[in-house]
């Protein structure tokens, strides 16, 4: 990333994050910070939320309550708004032998 609000604040930033599904919840007031250059593992149990906060900075979801921060910029709910389009690789795309080419 090569913006300066970038380089020198926070490149991604969980405020608060609550994702619920019903009463169930996958995270519950998330906090976290990533300055630029640095690497996270998220490490936990199965079920703890780890996928759930990915889910939620790529935008494939939107959180109960919270703020998403991306260089700075608020980009809560703002990415699971873009139009998504998805390709499932056949058999025959997966194995051209398969194609019927001999």
């Amino acid at each position: 990333m090569t913006g300066t609000a970038v380089q020198s604040g926070t490149a991604v930033e969980f405020r608060g994050i609550r994702r619920s599904f019903g009463a169930t919840h996958a995270l519950d007031g998330l906090d976290l910070q990533l300055k630029p250059g640095e690497l996270l593992a998220l490490l936990g149990p199965s079920g703890c939320g780890k996928t759930t906060a990915l889910r939620l900075l790529a935008g494939f979801d939107s959180p109960t309550a919270g703020e998403i921060l991306i260089g700075g910029k608020d980009v809560t709910g703002a990415l699971s708004s873009i139009p998504r389009r998805s390709c499932t690789p056949t058999s025959r795309a997966c194995r051209p032998e398969a194609a019927g080419s001999s």
